[in-house]
C-alpha cells in the first residue's frame, strides 16, 4: 500500500508543534531544511516526491519533531552548567 503523501514540512509546522507563534522561532526554517536533507539521505529518497514537494506522512512527522529539537537546542547541548546551576535543555 503506497504511503500517504503530504506537503513538505515548513517552519510554521515546527512552530505549531512547539506551540509558538508563526515566525517567532529563529532558526526553524534552517532546521527544517537541514532535517529534510538528512531524512532524504538516510532513506535514500524513499518516501519523498521532490517534483511535487511531497513527503510520506510518517516522514513528515519525523522531520517536524527532529527540526523542533534542533530549533529548541541548536547546539545540541545535553547539559549546561554555570557554577552551581545546571540545566538539561528540552524542546518544549
Amino acid at each position: 500500500m503506497p504511503a500517504l503523501m503530504v506537503s513538505l514540512p515548513t517552519a510554521a509546522d515546527v512552530e505549531h508543534f512547539l506551540g509558538a507563534v508563526n515566525g517567532s522561532l529563529p532558526g526553524a526554517e534552517e532546521a527544517v531544511r537541514m532535517t529534510i536533507a538528512l531524512a532524504s539521505a538516510m532513506t535514500r529518497g524513499q518516501g519523498f516526491d521532490p517534483a511535487n514537494h511531497k513527503v510520506a506522512e510518517d516522514l513528515h512527522a519525523v522531520i517536524v519533531m527532529a527540526a523542533a529539537r534542533l530549533t529548541g537546542n541548536p547546539e545540541q547541548d545535553r547539559r549546561v552548567q554555570f557554577g552551581d546551576y545546571s540545566v538539561t535543555p528540552t524542546t518544549s
